[in-house]
């Protein structure tokens, strides 16, 4: 079952990435954090775990990967340190 959940979360985070769905999150967040490394990560941290609340934690990392990579991108600062974060949050909030 685990498996095929996966399998199916990745699919539909394929559809969501061509349907330009993470781009717009993506513009949300910058909007929200207005370029401070700092605030992206809580506000990240907070999407996170209320996310991780209601799905398994590695389908909420599958969902905001693609969102936490464009952000990073478009800030200029490594995705590491922030998915680290990210993870750990899901962790707490699941």
């Amino acid at each position: 079952e685990t498996v095929i959940l996966l399998f199916g979360m990745m699919v539909m985070v394929q559809i969501l990435s061509s349907t330009g769905a993470f781009e717009k999150v993506t513009l949300y967040g910058l909007r929200w954090s207005r370029g401070d490394p700092w605030k992206l990560i809580v506000l990240l941290g907070i999407g996170v775990s209320v996310a991780s609340a209601f799905l398994d934690n590695v389908t909420c990392m599958l969902l905001l990967t693609p969102v936490c990579i464009r952000l990073c991108q478009t800030i200029h600062i490594p995705p590491q340190p922030v998915l680290i974060a990210t993870a750990v949050m899901s962790n707490i909030g699941g």
